[in-house]
Order: C-alpha cells, then structure tokens, then sequence
C-alpha cells in the first residue's frame, strides 16, 4: 500500500496514524482509562526500577521515604516481584526481587507497583514445551553463567503467564512482560503443533489482553505498534540523537502513539545507570549510541517526545561482564550517588511536563537543524517544547539560546 504524503516526518507519521485508526488497531488513553482506572496514575510519573535482585543490606522502606522526599511524588516502580521459568537466584548473584510486602507503603506514597515476570523462554526439561526450527531443533535463546534458556512454545507461555499472574499479583497494579513484545514474531515446526508468525501474534496478543482483563497496567520490552490496544508501555530507545551526517534521531512513535502508549527507556538504561552500555559491546558501535546514564540527554529525548523520565535510586542489578558472557557481576545504586541525584533533578522538571500533556495527541514535530541538534514538538494543549541535544549552547529559530543538552516548554 502506497500513501502519497509530504515530505516530513509528521507527515509520514500522521498518514501512518490515520491507517492504523481506520484498520481498528488504535486505543486511545480515554478507552484504555475507562477500563482500567490506574492507568491514570501514570501520567506525571518516574519509573523507578529497583533491580532485578533483593539488596538484603537495603532498608526499602526509608529509600523509599525519602526517595519521595527528594521530589519523586508519583512513581511507578518495578520490580516489586520479579519471577522468572527458572530459579535464577544462584546464578544472578542474589535472591530475585519480592517486595510485594512494601505494596501498602507503596500506596500510601500514591505509588503504582509493577512485578516483572519472563515467561518467553525457559529450562530445556524434556522438550516437550520447546518451539522447534525448520530442522526440528530447539532454539537456544541465551545463557547467563551455567543456566541456558530455550524458546517455549506458545502454549507453554501462555500457561506460565497464567500462572504467574494468578499466584504473585495481588495488590498490584502492574505487569511488565519481558521480551514479549521486541523478538519478531515466531514459527514452531513441532509437528504436532505447527504455528506460523500470524498464529504468534495471536498469542502474544493473548497475554497481553488477559493481564488488561485483570485491571493491570501492562508493559513490555521493545514498542510494537501493532500491539498497543493491548499495551501501554513499550521500552527501549536510542540515548543519542546526534548523528552529525549519517542520522539523527526523532520520536516516530508518538508521533503516532503518544495519546495511546509510552515510550520509555528499557529498565537498565535509566538516566543514572551507564552500567548496560557493555552489555554486548552496546557502547563500542560508533554510529548507534544505546545505554543509560545521561541525565540531561536523556531527559531532553524524554520532553521532547512528552515521556515520563526513568530512575534506578536504589536496589541491586546485575549486567554481563564485559566480553566476558554469559559472566555476570552485581551492582548496587544509592540515593548517595552524585549521578543518582542529578537523575533526580533533572527528571522532575520532565514529570511535570509529562502530567501536562501525557495523555495528548503529539501534533508536529520540526528539525530545526540537519543534524538533530535542535528539534521541537508541539502537542495538542498548544505546549511546545524545544530540545537541544548538542554538547554547546545553540540558539533557537526563536533566538533564545539555549544551554548544552537542555529542554524548554512554552
């Protein structure tokens, strides 16, 4: 199908809007809310990930306390219950994360809590469960020290998913899938229960829409486009839109999703953690620049796309040692960490914004210089916001100079 448009990203963007309006496959945050009421606690929220792992030296009560003092007063935080196929414990450096116990806190701090459960893949066991490739073989997913993860059948995760949901949600609000919704669409050649990727879809599309039937809030790794009816935060982005002559980058997806979905950081690359830039050699490639730990960048890409900021203040995490997977080591922010407190700073400003037009239709987007370095949005109330992402002060078509890596709303 071709759509003749003008030659802008909007433009693009809006005709892409309208076909997946008229095809039935776009939900508003007017639906979404009305089916599903704490969805409105999101909008002028931090996420706050507390790590996959239980810091036993960590007071959580007091971190949180006066994590809300220093100004985060709406938050959305995950992992209150991290679950996974495989007892992970032994090899993570540390017990997974269960402070389901904290939900009333969280709640009396006007807090939503999330858990984070993996249900895509999991033990070989017998093979039973196991998706097969063309050749009838299981796939090998991913290590992490001695433990190997194959991809389950869809049958199987589903099942996990229910189970899941059932033993471990009560009281909360939330739900993050991981890796359900960045991995493409799958076939399973088992004989007995042959699949194409259209059958995938439909499965996936199936947990999703049984964990909203439960009034959860429900997110995932990675932004798929075609499962936002069913979801309402989609991770991963690019923590650089610089590109000098080869790329910049813009918000394609609120353009077209912003009054229906968020946009946000996968959980590790958070604005003070530059831990994950190793992770695979993330930070080596020069042209593509992923990984946390850019406060002011970060928080500009955040305004600009009219995103909710995401912080790591406190809990434990582990990463892959650097070319040395599926090695991993442990790390452990602090509420003390000079980098943990800038993040705090910098993210206020852009959880107000985020209360102010989060539930709005973004409406233009402008490059103001080729490379990306000053770009501008204006949403629905009339609010534009201007973000210059270079590393020198620049001015604006306006004529207000604006400071190295900053944002400004009017």
């Amino acid at each position: 199908m071709l759509v003749p448009v003008d030659p802008s990203v909007t433009a693009v963007c809006k005709a892409f809007r309208r076909h997946e309006m008229a095809a039935g496959r776009f939900k508003s945050w007017d639906e979404k809310i009305a089916a599903r009421p704490a969805l409105e606690k999101l909008f002028g929220a931090a996420g706050v990930f507390v790590g996959y792992l239980q810091n036993r030296e960590l007071d959580y009560t007091a971190a949180f306390r006066r994590l809300k003092a220093l100004g985060i007063d709406r938050a959305y935080v995950l992992p209150i219950w991290m679950a996974t196929t495989m007892d992970m414990g032994c090899v993570m450096g540390g017990p997974p994360t269960d402070l389901r116990g904290h939900i009333p806190l969280l709640h009396e701090l006007g807090w939503l809590a999330g858990s984070f459960i993996y249900i895509t893949d999991g033990p070989k066991g017998d093979g039973s469960d196991l998706r097969l490739d063309r050749e009838g073989k299981p796939l090998l997913k991913w290590e992490i020290e001695e433990k190997s993860w194959w991809a389950l059948g869809a049958e199987r995760r589903a099942a996990w998913a229910r189970e899941l949901l059932d033993r471990g949600h009560e009281g909360l609000d939330a739900v993050h899938f991981d890796v359900l919704t960045c991995v493409r669409f799958q076939e399973d050649w088992r004989p007995d229960r042959r699949s194409d990727a259209r059958a995938d879809e439909a499965a996936v599309r199936g947990i999703l829409a049984d964990a909203g039937r439960r009034g959860l809030i429900v997110a995932s790794e990675g932004f798929l486009d075609r499962l936002t009816p069913w979801y309402d935060l989609g991770s991963t982005k690019f923590s650089h839109v610089v590109g000098l002559d080869e790329y910049c980058t813009v918000p394609m997806t609120m353009l077209v999703y912003h009054d229906s979905a968020i946009h946000t950081w996968w959980e590790v690359d958070n604005y003070n953690n530059p831990e994950h830039r190793s992770q695979f050699g993330r930070g080596y490639p020069a042209r593509f620049w992923w990984g946390g730990g850019f406060p002011r960048r970060q928080a500009a890409i955040d305004a600009l796309m009219g995103a909710p900021p995401d912080l790591f203040p406190f809990g434990a995490q582990y990463c892959f040692v650097p070319h040395a997977h599926p090695k991993t080591y442990v790390y452990r922010p602090s509420l003390n960490d000079e980098l943990v407190r800038q993040a705090i700073e910098v993210a206020k400003p852009v959880m107000a914004l985020h209360a102010r037009v989060g539930r709005l239709e973004l409406l233009d987007h402008r490059l103001h210089q080729p490379d990306g370095s000053i770009q501008e949005t204006v949403f629905a109330d009339g609010t534009r916001v201007t973000a210059n992402f270079a590393d020198v002060a620049q001015e604006t078509p306006g004529g207000i100079v604006m400071p190295p890596q900053s944002w400004r709303a009017d």
